[in-house]
């Protein structure tokens, strides 16, 4: 029968093994980082005494991925790899640790066979990943469990949009994560089926709103279709949620006020009007012809977008196409069409 290592005697023979020096063990007070995400820091942690929380900061919440106690080991992979930090570490408790250096250990890692360093990478760019699909995932179910039922719609169609986003991305660079360049369309979408669980958002309109606005291109048919995902307008989409979402404004215009955003753009466009210097007063534009035109008007001046001045229209609004077009996405996910007031 074989006999089990406690953990003191795995830290133990660890040291011996390494001839470790005085100065490889640390002391840390509760509250201290160890570790930063993000950091290009290479070295590797081994508990000897206290706990330790590992946890990525995600849309500014600190989302939990383990808790470690004596005898275990983290900073591990970028310790061999070399790659910015995919999370924080933080001492629970008082803490004495052993370290080891990846800078003083280079000339050993670089004796490895190239197989298993090529393995080590794979490996490694794996676990980043999972890491990432554990944060989108906790805090999705964090975002469920005790934020849904208080938030406006609007919040809540914001916040989980980005969240489709994110988990999005990560999902197909994990199915292509060589080139980041296409993928199968049907195992993309069951492997956001799968991950996303229980979604507030519609996954099927998810993927025809980022289809319908060019972020997504879908090439052939049946099993062999092949997804193009466009990540730098995903990231503009981001960068607009994320605005609104700082501003505590969470927009979401009615559909008369986006019908009437789109009369303003194809008139501005048709007339080779520029509006990027705001405020603009459109000369010649009329809207009468614009279902609940006066209610449109209202909410968009309300937002100062628009300025109504008697029969012609002050654009007070830069991002006038971006409203547009992102309004349009929000407004695919709005179940209170109907408002009884």
């Amino acid at each position: 029968m074989l006999s089990s290592q406690t953990n003191s005697d795995k830290i133990e023979s660890i040291e011996c093994g390494d001839r470790m020096e005085k100065n490889k063990l640390k002391k840390f007070n509760a509250g201290e980082i160890l570790i930063k995400e993000n950091n290009m820091s290479r070295k590797m942690f081994i508990i000897k005494k206290g706990k330790v929380r590992v946890y990525k900061t995600y849309f500014d919440r600190k989302v939990t991925l383990a808790v470690l106690g004596t005898g275990e080991i983290f900073g591990e992979l970028s310790f061999f790899d070399a790659e910015p930090r995919s999370a924080s570490c933080e001492a629970l408790t008082p803490l004495e640790v052993v370290v080891f250096d990846g800078n003083e250990a280079k000339e050993e890692i670089g004796k490895l066979p190239t197989w298993v360093v090529s393995v080590f990478k794979s490996v490694f760019y794996r676990f980043r990943e999972l890491d990432n699909k554990i944060t989108v995932l906790q805090s999705m179910h964090d975002f469920q469990k005790t934020t849904m039922a208080k938030d406006t719609p609007a919040q809540t169609i914001y916040l989980e949009l980005l969240r489709l986003n994110k988990l999005f991305e990560i999902v197909f660079k994990d199915l292509d994560w060589k080139t980041h360049n296409h993928v199968n369309y049907i195992q993309l979408y069951k492997s956001m089926e799968e991950l996303s669980g229980k979604n507030y958002l519609n996954l099927r309109v998810y993927f025809r709103v980022l289809s319908e606005h060019n972020m997504l291109s879908i090439n052939g048919s049946g099993d062999d279709a092949q997804a193009e995902i466009f990540f730098e307008r995903i990231e503009q989409m981001n960068n607009y949620l994320k605005k609104e979402i700082d501003s505590d404004r969470n927009l979401l215009l009615s559909h008369s006020s986006v019908a009437f955003l789109r009369a303003v753009i194809g008139w501005v466009d048709s007339s080779g009007q520029s509006i990027k210097r705001p405020p603009v007063m459109l000369k010649g534009f009329t809207y009468d012809h614009i279902p609940l035109h006066h209610e449109a008007a209202a909410e968009l001046k309300k937002y100062k977008i628009i300025e109504p001045k008697e029969m012609q229209l002050l654009i007070t609004s830069e991002e006038l196409h971006d409203h547009y077009i992102y309004q349009s996405i929000v407004k695919a996910f709005d179940h209170t069409i109907m408002r009884i007031d």
